[in-house]
Order: structure tokens, then sequence, then C-alpha cells
């Protein structure tokens, strides 16, 4: 199978470019995501799938195959964001010699490791707010019932009644499956502006030769697995011979001779011990800056926060890396000993050993019925200096809340 002709190749590969040519380049102050100012011309360069009917103030979320790339470089570390100690402006970089492995890579591998980006590791409910999934069957269907090249005909487009299309919140997998080459979508031409989000904007659908071979590998009980968090899966697996752990394997089930793999995900990263200076801040008005060595863990990180606000360590707890609550990456999240059914557990994790840098951000979550949010910034990092103790405050400002109101 030859991917080398795929135009979503081309697209990454101007993503790329354009962040190099203008790096590092302003991020919302909100939820860091790029501006207008650079959503706009990247828009037009792209050939895969070009978002329409767009202005300035159209935020990145509008930009589906944008969003995709934007969240797909993030895991992948070929981007770092990055949030100024003095300032709190964020800012994205290229990691350049991340970018660099990914250009080394073959053609084949750099579609599979866009398309398994895109299908196992980032996080749809945190790039496209879709929590759940529900039109595999459609995909399934449309493949089965209609051959490659045959319009399918988009009868009822009202996403507000049960028509072809049901689901709002899912128009960007069909986007972005056009994207990857699998499907071709006719855009409403009697359409002048963007329609309100219960208006499928397609009048039809397309299968393609690729779509033909991809879908159904795709959308099958055992390609499904990587859309949903593992406590969602039961009884996936019927051959108990079988054991499906990466996208990779699912296509080697279905595709003779398919040896590709993700060569950038997931990410191994060398142990850092050295000092961390880390900013754990409530609000702007009450933060420490606590010293702590690489080679402890995010347990020891948890009760040093603890001392330093005059806590009661009596609550549940977790690190959350993707600095979002209640994350669904299993990935990128460190759950405190008394929490249960975990991947990663905080006491487990070094802090030196996950691949923090200077303007990370990242989220402490304590007390999941009160919620108290501390944002954790990477202030700096001495490599070469050595941390004994299991870490110290070193700058206090503001006092600190009351943990119980009475």
């Amino acid at each position: 199978m030859d991917f080398s002709n795929q135009l979503i190749l081309k697209d990454f590969d101007v993503f790329l470019t354009f962040l190099n040519e203008h790096a590092p380049l302003e991020l919302t102050n909100d939820k860091a995501l790029l501006k207008g100012k650079y959503l706009i011309p990247l828009n037009l360069r792209m050939k895969s799938f070009q978002t329409l009917f767009i202005t300035e103030k159209s935020k990145q979320d509008v930009f589906i195959l944008l969003q995709t790339f934007f969240f797909i470089a993030e895991k992948a570390q070929i981007t770092l964001k990055k949030s100024d100690p003095k300032t709190g402006k964020n800012s994205l970089h290229l990691n350049i010699e991340r970018a660099k492995l990914y250009d080394e890579l073959t053609d084949n591998e750099q579609y599979f490791c866009l398309l398994d980006s895109f299908w196992s590791h980032i996080s749809w409910e945190k790039a496209y707010e879709c929590r759940f999934f529900h039109a595999a069957d459609f995909y399934l269907q449309i493949v089965a019932d209609y051959p490659v090249g045959k319009k399918i005909l988009i009868q009822d487009r009202n996403l507000k009644r049960e028509g072809d299309i049901r689901y709002r919140g899912e128009n960007f997998v069909v986007e972005t499956l056009q994207a990857f080459g699998c499907l071709a979508l006719e855009w409403d031409i009697t359409l002048e502006k963007r329609r309100n989000k219960y208006i499928f904007p397609y009048q039809s659908i397309t299968v393609t030769p690729l779509g033909k071979e991809l879908i159904p590998i795709l959308f099958s009980e055992y390609g499904q697995q990587f859309l949903y968090p593992n406590d969602w899966i039961e009884d996936i697996f019927q051959d108990e011979d079988v054991e499906m752990k990466t996208l990779s394997d699912v296509f080697k089930l279905s595709i003779s001779g398919w040896n590709i793999e993700n060569k950038l995900l997931p990410i191994e990263y060398e142990m850092v011990e050295g000092k961390y200076h880390l900013k754990i801040s409530l609000n702007k008005k009450c933060y420490r800056v606590i010293e702590i060595g690489g080679n402890f863990t995010f347990n020891d990180l948890h009760t040093v926060i603890q001392e330093a606000f005059n806590f009661e360590d009596d609550h549940l707890y977790a690190f959350y890396m993707d600095n979002e609550a209640h994350s669904q990456d299993d990935n990128s999240t460190y759950w405190g000993p008394r929490c249960q059914d975990g991947k990663y557990y905080a006491e487990e994790v070094l802090i030196g050993e996950v691949g923090l840098i200077k303007g990370k951000k990242f989220l402490y979550l304590f007390d999941f019925g009160a919620n108290w949010h501390f944002e954790v910034l990477v202030e700096a990092i001495f490599p070469d200096e050595e941390e004994e103790n299991g870490g110290s405050i070193i700058k206090s400002v503001g006092k600190s809340p009351e943990q119980y109101e009475e």
C-alpha cells in the first residue's frame, strides 16, 4: 500500500514549514491555541481539506484540519507550548529535533504516524469536544453498501432530526477522513454562509479506493477500542489469543505484509535529574515556588504542595500533564495512590522522566469534590545540580486559603 501521493502529507509539511518560518507563534490566552492571523493564511494553503466561510474572528476549532495538525504535532512533541513565567503569555515553538525525526520517515511512515496519532493518541474530547462517538455503523454501512466512486446523497442533513447524519459533534470525522484521502465530500453549493451547527454542510459523500480499504479497519471492533477510555470497553476481544495493543497491530491483522509502526509515539524520554523550580499557583495572588529534584516522584511533589498551602492530605488527587482536568488521556495522567484503575500512579513516576521543559504547564487537581485546581509551571531546570531533599519552598506569595469553610 502506497501513501506517497496523499495530499495530507504535503499539507502537514506546509504546516510545519509555516511554524518554522514564524515561530514562536503567539497563542491565545485562554486555551493556548493559534490565533486567527495564522489560521487564515494556513487554511488557504491546505489542499486535502480547506475550511470555508471563515473570518479573522474564527477560532481554531472551526479549522478542522489545522486543529488536527495542531494536536498531532503537540502530542508528538514536534511543537512545544511554553508560557512566559513573567508575562504569562503562551507561545508555540517548533521542536527542531522532533521535526527532523518526522522528516526522516518514509511517506508511508509519515502517513501512518498522522493517522495513528489522530485515531489513537490525541483526545477527541479535547480537540473536537466529542466525548462519545456514535457514527461507526454509518461509515461501515456506506463502505459496504456503495461501490467506490458512487456518490452517497445525504437526503436529510438537519441534525436536529435523525436523518442520515445524526450527531452534530462528529462532522470532524468525515472532514478528517477526506483529508486522509478516504472520502470525498461535495459541499452544498446553495450555502452562501456557514449555517448553524445543526446543518450538515455536505450534500454527498463518496468512498475512495483508499477509504474502501482503511475505513473497515478503523471502524472494526479492534480499531474502535482506541477511541474510548479503557474502562468503557467490555469483552472487546472475543478471541483470547488476539491482543491488539496498537493500531498497527490492527492493520497487520487486516492487511497482508503490513509492517508500518508509529515511530514518533509513544515518546520515550531520557531521565533528567537535577533541580526543578516549579511555580504552583491557585491564582495570580497566591502561589508558591518549589525546588525539587528530578529523582523524586510526583507523589513527593504532591506532599510538598500540600505542605506549602497548609492543606490536609485527606483526599484523592491527580496530575494532568495535558493541563486538562479529568482528561481522558490515560498516558498523561498520574493518579494518587488511593485512586483506582489508573494506568500510571504518581508514586511510580519520577519528575525527571516525563520530558518537562521550561515553560511547560500542567495541572494538579486535589479533592475531586472541592476541585482545588493548582496550575504548575516549570520555571527553570538545572540539570547539572543535585537536589537531595524531597522538595523545599523557595518563594511564597499570598496567604493560603482555608481548605474547609467553617
